[in-house]
């Protein structure tokens, strides 16, 4: 998606706003998933609900509410706290073995990139309609916020980095 928005606003010069109000459940439903993975089958189930009800709220403020020539804050901005609630959960529940670093557990990483990325953007979000005119302001913005995602990517990687590959048996001879 961005590469998709770079290409259409440095190339042909066309708006992009439009294609964050396709991201945003598609991006909502796969964070959910994965932290669905941490819970079980019940909990599983009511996050992949919020998944679904959270589509039809961004669906119904594209067309309602924030048109596609808006950035989405609303959904953006509800997609934020979810996934700072989801983040907190996880560190309160999936960290207490006191024998293991924490460090250690490629997931934590992950987590703290999603948590740092959201938490930071949460107020970009909620006021991005408000800052949206060119000027320094909006270059700060866009700036710090660029900076968090890399941030952030930087904490996806060391994650994926720290899994371990599952052991395997051959049983042929």
């Amino acid at each position: 998606m961005n590469a998709i928005s770079n290409v259409q606003a440095r190339v042909y010069h066309l708006p992009t706003l439009w294609i964050f109000h396709i991201y945003t459940p598609f991006e909502f439903a796969f964070l959910m998933a994965f932290f669905a993975e941490y819970y079980s089958k019940g909990i599983r189930y009511i996050m992949y609900g919020i998944s679904a009800a959270f589509a039809v709220f961004c669906l119904l403020n594209t067309l309602f509410i924030q048109n596609a020539n808006q950035m989405d804050g609303y959904a953006r901005s509800l997609d934020a706290i979810i996934l700072i609630a989801c983040s907190m959960l996880f560190f309160a529940n999936n960290n207490m073995d006191l024998d293991s670093k924490w460090a250690d557990n490629s997931s934590n990483w992950i987590v703290a990139g999603i948590l740092l990325y959201y938490a930071s953007s949460l107020g970009m979000f909620i006021f991005f309609n408000m800052v949206t005119k060119p000027g320094i302001m909006t270059s700060i913005i866009w700036c710090a916020s660029a900076t968090i995602l890399i941030i952030e990517y930087v904490l996806f990687a060391i994650g994926f980095y720290k899994c371990k590959p599952q052991q395997t048996t051959s049983m042929s001879r």
